[in-house]
């Protein structure tokens, strides 16, 4: 029924092209693409579809209220270029009429009230002093606690404010919140994932 309003314009601009193209669009509905960052870059709003071998918390549409529909599998993440021994199990929950669904609701802006499909969680993204972050929609997100425990030590290591789990705008992130300070249980843990620039970036006589 789209067929005839579709404009094709696959491999037909170059980059210039394909910026006029994004910036005139009501919103973006695409994979993770580098066409995702630069509608985002250019304000448009981005409805993005994460398979296992995209993790919408490291390469997700920065900035507000951009909605991601991420697979939530065991198995996930995994390697794009690796072969899936499950049959690209992820896929199957975009197949099915829910997400279409709450596709449709998150176009009129009601994204919250269509249930997801098993495996399947939504996103929105958030902006607070520590970047962009991803609140939950819908759906189950076993790492809540730990993920907010990491940015409050985050913040506390930077001599931020504290991120405010009541500030963000869901259910499963604010009741699954949990203090810390540094010091407290597991920060050494944590501790052990940060390094300066010259840890990685640069060889070790030009700073020693």
């Amino acid at each position: 029924k789209m067929q005839d309003r579709v404009e094709d314009l696959s491999g037909k601009t170059g980059w210039p092209g394909l910026v006029d193209a994004v910036q005139g669009l009501d919103a973006m509905i695409t994979p993770d693409t580098g066409t995702m960052h630069l509608a985002a870059r250019l304000g448009v709003p981005v409805l993005a579809f994460f398979l296992s071998s995209a993790l919408a918390h490291e390469t997700g549409p920065y900035g507000q209220g951009h909605l991601v529909w991420q697979a939530s599998r065991a198995c996930a993440p995994c390697l794009e270029t690796a072969p899936c021994p499950y049959d690209v199990a992820c896929l199957e929950p975009f197949r099915g009429q829910d997400l279409l669904r709450s596709l449709t609701l998150a176009l009129t802006g009601d994204a919250r009230r269509a249930a997801l499909p098993d495996g399947l969680q939504l996103w929105r993204s958030h902006v607070d002093n520590l970047g962009t972050v991803l609140c939950l929609e819908s759906g189950q997100d076993p790492h809540a606690a730990k993920r907010m425990r990491v940015r409050e030590y985050l913040a506390s290591f930077l001599r931020l404010p504290r991120p405010c789990p009541a500030s963000v705008p869901s259910p499963v992130m604010a009741g699954s919140a949990v203090g810390c300070s540094p010091g407290a249980a597991g920060d050494e843990e944590i501790d052990q994932w940060l390094c300066g620039d010259t840890d990685w970036m640069l060889p070790p006589q030009l700073y020693r």
